[in-house]
């Protein structure tokens, strides 16, 4: 069978349904520690941008705030 015949899967990249996905697990591991029920994720620039001269740069593996921020 071709693949022409089972029609094409869209390959486009769609960083929205791996967010989905990351808020099912946050909420399945963290269901009895959390107040309410985590809604949305956005993926945040993981750099922490010097202030000053003297900083220096950092990188973080993850940067998370709520909505009280």
């Amino acid at each position: 069978m071709s693949l022409e015949r089972l029609g094409t899967r869209d390959e486009t990249p769609n960083p929205r349904r791996g967010c989905n996905l990351l808020v099912h697990f946050l909420n399945a591991l963290l269901a009895e520690d959390l107040e309410a029920p985590v809604a949305e994720v956005d993926i945040l620039n993981p750099y922490n941008e010097r202030e000053t001269l003297d900083d220096k740069l950092t990188i973080v593996d993850v940067k998370a705030r709520d909505q009280q921020f």
